[in-house]
């Protein structure tokens, strides 16, 4: 402790002397100024102070610098991680450590096979099977220079050559055989010829489907006499105004067709207070946008069509109750889903009658007690021959639509008459939105037609 004293208080007077380089307020104070006092400062002032000599240096220090010297040395020698894989890197002294440390040793990599052939043996021979033939770059030489031999098991497929032709093909016509017509409208339509087809293979399988399902998800056509505050009134007033909302959001007819049908089989369970009747059918109109369109509105759009008169959350659960009331047994066919088989078995090709058919089966929509009653098969076959007749077609019911369905008139006779009355009073209905929505011109103003003067000739001859 006292001999150490000597070289401190040295130390100490040294930086005394030099203390005013520093900062010459503290030249005065007689005393060393710390180390930590020092780095604070400017680095410009602690660069014009003289370089020590070896006097001032304490020899304590000197000692430690050396043995981190020492120690980073022998870190540097530590051999390469190369030498793990089979590469032994020298410890070569006249080598620097930076040469040493990116020393390649390209000679010793280890190369791996590009391609293995494996040969299965017979197992009925004892001898032991050849090992797979390696094939792969040198391990001498990063570069393949030599050619690569091919197993005898990839050499041994047998070849067969190819057949002369004897008779040069001469093209008569001008216009190339490659040349395709990559138009858009034979594009368009190969598509819809396709899928023609495609629907033409099961097009019995599915009718067959569809005629099981609706008498399974068929409402019971007498509801109306259980509900104690609401009437088929207020039930035609409700469709009437969910055809105006399809129109508005321009949703699919089958959209529609699928609302009432979900609003039927719910009242035909369900007692429902005339206050929840609309809530009831903006409700179905969501859950079947949401089954059957590409984009569907938005709850808010259901919001507001009410009027605001119900919330979203009331419209969220009146889903759920609806959903289990149906058991998720949403995916059923409607007299729209028949209608479309017997128009693209028929295949007329008579805008009027398809449009006047589609006109007829939405007018059942409005009146639930005669129609309930009849299958959507039935229905759908009444429209499609009260139209035939009407617009005076030769063929009202073709065969190839009768062998499909499996109905031939008297089936249908019953309900084709009252579908007749329907159509006279259409005009003077009190809901007037289906009559409107077909006076446009892309129904072909259907609506116009005048109907069946005389209910006897839907009789067939």
């Amino acid at each position: 402790m006292y001999n150490n004293a000597k070289p401190m208080q040295q130390r100490g007077q040294g930086l005394t002397e030099r203390a005013p380089l520093l900062n010459d307020e503290n030249s005065s104070l007689g005393v060393g100024i710390p180390r930590v006092y020092r780095n604070t400062k400017s680095r410009e002032v602690l660069g014009e102070l003289p370089r020590p000599t070896s006097m001032d240096i304490d020899s304590n220090k000197l000692n430690v610098l050396s043995d981190v010297t020492s120690h980073i040395q022998q870190q540097r020698k530590r051999p390469l991680r190369n030498s793990k894989l089979g590469n032994s890197c020298s410890q070569d002294e006249n080598l620097g450590h930076n040469q040493q440390k990116y020393k390649l040793t390209t000679n010793r990599i280890p190369c791996k096979p590009s391609f293995t052939v494996h040969v299965d043996s017979d197992e009925n021979t004892n001898s032991k099977p050849e090992e797979p033939k390696l094939i792969g770059a040198a391990c001498k030489d990063l570069h393949v220079e030599e050619r690569l031999d091919l197993h005898d098991a990839v050499t041994a497929l047998p070849k067969q050559p190819f057949d002369r032709i004897r008779e040069p093909f001469i093209i008569e016509d001008a216009e190339s055989p490659m040349i395709l017509d990559t138009s858009i409208a034979t594009l368009d339509q190969s598509r819809e010829e396709k899928e023609q087809d495609e629907i033409d293979i099961y097009k019995e399988d599915l009718f067959n489907y569809h005629r099981q399902a609706e008498e399974k998800y068929l409402p019971k056509p007498h509801y109306m006499h259980k509900q104690t505050d609401i009437t088929y009134g207020m039930r035609s007033i409700l469709v009437d105004w969910l055809v105006e909302v399809a129109e508005e959001y321009k949703l699919f007819r089958q959209t529609l067709f699928l609302s009432v049908n979900y609003i039927d089989r719910f009242l035909s369970t369900m007692a429902v207070n005339r206050g929840k009747l609309q809530l009831l059918g903006t409700a179905c109109t969501f859950i079947a946008s949401k089954f059957e369109e590409i984009e569907a509105p938005d709850l808010g759009e259901f919001v507001y069509i009410t009027d605001d008169t119900y919330t979203r959350s009331q419209v969220l659960k009146m889903e759920q109750m609806i959903l289990k009331v149906l058991s998720f047994n949403v995916a059923v066919p409607t007299t729209n889903t028949f209608l479309e088989h017997y128009l693209h078995e028929a295949n007329l090709n008579h805008p009027h009658h398809k449009y006047l058919s589609m006109f007829l089966i939405e007018l059942t929509l409005l009146d639930a007690n005669p129609y309930l009653q009849f299958l959507p098969s039935i229905i759908a076959a009444a429209a499609f021959y009260l139209a035939a007749k009407t617009l005076d077609l030769k063929d009202p019911w073709p065969s190839a639509v009768e062998n499909l369905s499996g109905y031939s008139v008297v089936d249908f006779l019953c309900c084709a008459k009252l579908l007749c009355e329907t159509h006279k009073n259409a005009k003077t209905h009190p809901q007037q939105a289906i009559y409107q929505k077909y006076q446009q011109t892309k129904y072909h103003i259907a609506s116009s037609l005048h109907p069946l003067a005389d209910v006897k000739s839907l009789r067939f001859q």
